[in-house]
């Protein structure tokens, strides 16, 4: 998790590579992915590269507030990611949060 909030990809990549099952676990007490973190800490380079390693439902994940990681991602006003994120899993852009809301694209 420190090397996603980083922005380190190798590290991250060398973690991943050694445990697979941690690309698509709950990392937080507030229920959130590595996607989740990495958007959080507004690491988008490193976002992408996770995209690209992760199956489409994962995009889709919602921590424990109820947003995606396309939620923060808008938040963020990272258009490369957010486009990244909606390519993997275009249905994300009508998910809602536990408040009702969409993320604002």
């Amino acid at each position: 998790q420190l090397a996603i909030l980083k922005g380190d990809w190798k590290s991250t990549k060398a973690f991943l590579d050694n445990d697979p099952s941690a690309l698509t676990a709950k990392v937080t007490i507030h229920g959130r992915t590595s996607l989740h973190v990495a958007a959080v800490g507004a690491q988008w380079k490193l976002l992408e590269k996770l995209v690209q390693h992760m199956p489409a439902n994962m995009v889709a994940e919602l921590d424990l507030i109820g947003c995606t990681c396309l939620h923060y991602v808008a938040m963020g006003e990272s258009v490369n990611t957010a486009k990244a994120l909606v390519a993997k899993n275009p249905s994300v852009t009508q998910l809602t949060d536990f408040n009702g809301f969409t993320t604002n694209l």
